[in-house]
């Protein structure tokens, strides 16, 4: 468990990664898991950054926006460029904010289409995903940006859909119903991680 900047893009997030696990696990195999950007992360290092001191085994990634948000379009268009200083200022006070603000822009649908395009699997690294449907109340912190990913994309956990979360190519493995932030790995018990990843 390593904590990156929550709002810089998956590029500096992933060099940030690689640096802290080249601390700690030097000379070892790795099994990556990430949550959210956090499977992009593990994505662009084990594809872009080769010159590391260990080896990645599998990735396995939990509610990721592999296919992006449409969610992330919707945000800067009805924020504003302008407007977005303000918002990070906001997002810095809390436990998990810091960055450059820059990863609404890279989550959008375009911008998520040509990084997969960048950045193809590397063979013989297993890659595994899981994904998740929530259903907001009627009075839900949720209830806006599910309704605009399920208007444009479909059944979704308040940020990401199914679809956009699907990277493994065989059965993706549905997470107990709850909205996006509650879905890090340390919160998911280790033998229900166990199951998705050999998708029993």
């Amino acid at each position: 468990m390593t904590r990156v900047p929550a709002t810089s893009t998956p590029i500096v997030r992933a060099k940030v990664l690689c640096e802290k696990i080249s601390e700690v696990y030097p000379g070892r195999s790795v099994h990556l898991i990430g949550h959210s950007m956090g499977g992009l992360d593990c994505r662009y290092l084990t594809t872009h950054l080769t010159d590391r001191p260990f080896k990645v085994l599998s990735v396995t990634t939990i509610s990721t926006p592999h296919r992006g948000s449409s969610f992330a379009d919707h945000f800067l268009a009805t924020v504003g460029r302008e407007r977005m200083p303000s918002v990070l200022a906001l997002l810095d006070l809390l436990p998990n904010g810091g960055g450059d603000g820059k990863a609404f822009e890279f989550l959008t649908v375009e911008n998520m289409r040509k990084f997969n395009e960048e950045t193809p699997d590397v063979p013989g690294v297993k890659y595994f995903s899981w994904g998740a449907v929530y259903e907001p109340g009627l009075i839900d912190t949720w209830k806006w940006p599910h309704s605009v990913v399920l208007e444009k994309e479909g059944p979704n956990d308040g940020l990401v859909s199914l679809k956009s979360a699907k990277w493994w190519k065989r059965r993706q493995p549905l997470l107990p119903s709850s909205p996006h932030p509650d879905r890090s790995a340390r919160r998911i018990r280790p033998a229900s991680l166990e199951r998705a990843m050999f998708g029993l």
